[in-house]
């Protein structure tokens, strides 16, 4: 086989620090304190947080209530009764939750790759072979590229600890208050005069997040499991990932 000698890898990096002869620590700009890995701080191009999943989950029960009194008085005055219902304090849960938050860099390390698009290619062939037909002779060579060697820019992805963060949350029931549900309104139920209420024996599964998946911001969510009612969920904030709580 015919093959130009190999050379020897191409250097393909290129330094793109604002300091490139400077070889001491570098300080995080995005998590202040947080020094970046010697190995791993060479042309950082981003750096962010990144919170980690945490979540509370508890379980919802039935107000306390004299269901025999509440049933008698809903034969003799059904106003009253409904009015006793809404005159019941809503349920509300309040509470704190902590999550770990990542501090996140984007560097890149200088390696030996064997790559056709970055390092290019050599061409290869095979020995001429001569073959004849009908008394004339003729050359056959079969080639191929062959993806060369180099060092160059591999794109690496950094992750440390940066303390943690607080989410003070407060789930609040509200009252159905609509036009169509009112007594004497079709579909209205007195049990349920609230909306939310919860009949004896039933139970709901709910559970708080600081967000569904790894974000930089924070999306507080609310689930609950095989609800009783129909529910409307809302949530009123939307803010950044952020380290209140040093280590």
């Amino acid at each position: 086989m015919d093959t130009d000698p190999q050379p020897r890898p191409e250097n393909r990096c290129v330094e793109k620090s604002l300091l490139p002869f400077y070889s001491g620590p570098r300080l995080s700009l995005a998590c202040p304190g947080n020094i970046l890995p010697l190995d791993q701080s060479r042309n950082v191009r981003q750096e962010y947080l990144q919170c980690a999943k945490a979540g509370y989950a508890w379980t919802r029960y039935p107000d306390p209530l004299d269901e025999a009194a509440w049933h008698a008085l809903k034969e003799t005055d059904p106003d009253r009764a409904v009015q006793w219902l809404r005159n019941l304090p809503a349920p509300e849960y309040k509470g704190t939750l902590h999550y770990p938050i990542d501090h996140v860099w984007h560097w890149e390390e200088c390696r030996l790759i064997k790559d056709p698009v970055v390092c290019g290619t050599d061409r290869v062939c095979d020995q001429q072979t001569p073959t004849g037909q009908n008394h004339h002779q003729s050359v056959s060579r079969k080639c191929k590229d062959i993806p060369r060697s180099c060092y160059a820019d591999v794109a690496r992805v950094g992750r440390s600890p940066c303390g943690m963060g607080k989410l003070v949350y407060n789930v609040e029931f509200v009252k159905k208050d609509t036009p169509d549900w009112r007594p004497g309104q079709p579909g209205f139920i007195p049990r349920l005069a609230n909306g939310y209420d919860l009949l004896r024996g039933e139970e709901e599964q709910l559970s708080f997040s600081n967000f569904r998946s790894p974000s930089v911001r924070l999306t507080p969510t609310l689930d609950i499991d095989d609800p009783k009612n129909a529910y409307e969920i809302y949530t009123r904030i939307l803010v950044d990932c952020y380290s209140p709580l040093k280590r």
